[in-house]
């Protein structure tokens, strides 16, 4: 069981960490407007 709950914790941050990317796109990409 705690390999299960290993595997999903790590999807979970990866999951956040990939939003957090996005966000970052999201914001550079208004505050500049070239992108």
């Amino acid at each position: 069981m705690s390999e299960a709950r290993g595997d999903s914790l790590e999807r979970v941050l990866e999951q956040e960490n990939a939003a957090g990317d996005l966000i970052d796109h999201a914001l550079c990409a208004g505050g500049s407007g070239a992108l």
